[in-house]
């Protein structure tokens, strides 16, 4: 019963990184992510089999933006953020 406790909880987890992060040609850090859900977002994909999967899964990277204090940064997965993340909801 244990085991299927750790399974059923950390199942979500792998379901909503199934890909992971990869970083673009122009250095920017993405995720990869389907062509479709990626242009939904606003994001630009980069077609340079970077990312695991057909070729509609490629690596999405989003566009510059300024944090609620005016500082200026990128949009990208938090799990590649090396700095602090914004919890203003400023990127997709």
């Amino acid at each position: 019963m244990l085991l299927l406790t750790i399974f059923v909880v950390t199942l979500p987890s792998v379901t909503i990184a199934q890909y992971g992060n990869c970083v673009a040609r122009n250095g920017r850090s993405g995720e990869c992510i389907s062509t479709s859900r990626c242009s939904s977002l606003g994001g630009t994909s980069d077609p340079a089999n970077l990312c695991p999967g057909d070729q509609t899964i490629q690596c999405c990277t989003y566009r510059d933006c300024k944090n609620s204090q005016g500082v200026a940064g990128s949009c990208q997965p938090t799990a590649t953020c090396a700095g602090k993340s914004d919890p203003a909801n400023l990127c997709p």
